[in-house]
């Protein structure tokens, strides 16, 4: 595995694997790990230009994005995990992590060694105190990876979502990196 920040040049190579990623999400034997209904909807189009300009500002300013790409040996991208800025003023001391792993490549150590990557790499900023993330409830395997790396629960949200008629909880997670 490489492990490489995502830059312009990669962004629509990104936008094909989170169109491939979504696809699975709820999926026969696969949990929800994004509040859209099975099947997936594609990434929004919506949302791509936000992802362009935020890689591109520096860390620490507003709206600034981090991605960093796991690529298999063929330059293949199986893996991805983001640092994202909130968009409130005064929360610059927090942000907001996701991540994600493809299909093949899931149960493996990959998801573990992209989150401590970002823990790490929080860790060297010294701006940064805390990452937050949210996971949909059901989401066993999500649960207890971020459990094992120290990341404690804050609250869930009862029926935060419904996709295809069913009640979803979100909950909130958080670990302090400084």
């Amino acid at each position: 595995m490489i492990l490489e920040p995502l830059t312009l040049y990669r962004t629509e190579d990104f936008f094909i694997y989170l169109d491939d990623h979504l696809a699975d999400n709820g999926v026969g034997e696969t949990f929800f790990f994004h509040p859209f209904a099975k099947a997936g909807e594609p990434f929004s189009d919506s949302r791509k230009p936000g992802i362009r300009s935020g890689i591109q500002q520096k860390a620490g300013e507003p709206e600034w994005k981090r991605f960093w790409l796991a690529t298999s040996d063929d330059d293949e991208i199986i893996g991805h995990v983001d640092l994202r800025a909130y968009s409130e003023p005064n929360s610059e001391h927090r942000v907001l992590l996701g991540m994600g792993v493809k299909r093949d490549h899931r149960g493996k150590g990959l998801g573990k060694a992209l989150m401590e990557f970002a823990i790490d790499w929080a860790r060297s900023c010294d701006f940064l105190e805390w990452l937050d993330l949210y996971v949909i409830s059901t989401n066993l395997p999500a649960l207890k990876l971020y459990r094992n790396l120290g990341f404690k629960e804050l609250c869930t949200v009862e029926d935060r979502f419904r996709v295809d008629g069913k009640s979803y909880g979100y909950t909130m997670m958080t670990l302090a990196v400084s």
